[in-house]
């Protein structure tokens, strides 16, 4: 199964390294647009692309900040081009959150043809200390309840099915017309 994860970034430097090591742990590839970021988040991004990780990146220098959209394409690249099983569509500042990565790709292949699956997750609060990453960091937790925009959807490769489909703002659920 081949895993891919899509997010889009701006000014991120201090939390897209942790984002990009601990996410590449279950996904094989992880696509990133940068929104114009104005401090180190493109150079951290390219140092760890010189690192050999599998990550691709693209610049976006829109004024307006059009998530959802530029998202929607990369999602569908990622699945279609790529040969991506299921895409995570993420925030930096979430981290995917399984025992392993066997026990991951089951649950996902446990969901069956639905045309996305939803991925619920735990909201964090980091801690006073400041040393470590910005995930060793976290101290308290909460689990979002379960409510559609406390959760993300997980695009499996029937979203290419029908091209008119695209992710709503926020990543939290499929716009269909």
């Amino acid at each position: 199964m081949r895993l891919a994860a899509v997010a889009m970034l701006r000014n991120e430097a201090d939390i897209v390294e942790s984002f990009v090591r601990h996410n590449l742990r279950y996904v094989d590839r992880l696509y990133l647009i940068d929104h114009d970021s104005v401090d180190a988040t493109p150079a951290i991004i390219d140092a760890l692309k010189a690192e050999g990780l599998p990550v691709e990146s693209g610049k976006d220098r829109a004024t307006g900040f059009r998530q959802a959209d530029r998202l929607t394409q990369l999602a569908r690249h990622a699945l279609a081009k790529d040969g991506a099983d299921y895409t995570f569509v993420l925030d930096a500042d979430e981290f995917i959150r399984a025992p392993d990565r066997p026990t991951l790709e089951a649950r996902l292949e446990a969901t069956g043809n639905a045309l996305s699956r939803v991925a619920r997750w735990q909201v964090h609060v980091a801690g006073d200390d400041a040393r470590g990453t910005p995930l060793e960091r976290l101290r308290l937790r909460v689990d979002a309840p379960k409510h559609p925009a406390m959760a993300k959807v997980v695009l499996g490769r029937e979203f290419l099915a029908d091209p008119r489909l695209s992710l709503a703002p926020g990543n939290h659920w499929i716009l269909e017309p």
